[in-house]
């Protein structure tokens, strides 16, 4: 009976969970806004880190586990209006390619998470990528 009045009493004194603060959007007003380091992962649980430099250029790391790391290597540049971009790589060890090119869009943006959404075919991709909490924001 104790126990019983005991978690009851801990139940009723339970606080109301925190409230999430969405942060909010920001402009995409060039390549410019989304340089820095980048990460995310996949279904197989590949690490993704992808390095954007204000002039355009970007280094894509992947660690593919026990498959090793490689590496895409290219430039961003504006494509038409609004957060819509071309990417052009011009080195590929991941897939042993001669490159190429894919325009993508930033849907979403609040400076330390991003959203970057493309088409390959008719499939529709959007890979969800965090900021690098080691490499600080500038």
């Amino acid at each position: 009976m104790r126990w019983v009045i005991a978690s009851v009493l801990v139940a009723a004194c339970g606080h109301a969970p925190p409230v999430k603060v969405e942060a909010e959007e920001e402009p995409v007003t060039g390549v410019a806004t989304l340089a820095g380091t980048w990460l995310t992962n996949d279904d197989m649980d590949w690490l993704y880190r992808l390095r954007i430099g204000a002039d355009g250029r970007f280094v894509m790391s992947v660690d593919r586990a026990k498959l090793g790391t490689c590496e895409q290597r290219g430039t961003i540049a504006q494509y038409g209006e609004g957060a819509s971009f071309m990417l052009t790589i011009t080195r590929d060890s991941c897939s042993n390619s001669e490159g190429g090119s894919l325009p993508f869009t930033i849907p979403s943006f609040t400076g330390d998470k991003m959203t970057l959404a493309y088409k390959i075919g008719t499939a529709k991709t959007k890979r969800f990528y965090s900021r690098d909490p080691k490499v600080p924001r500038k």
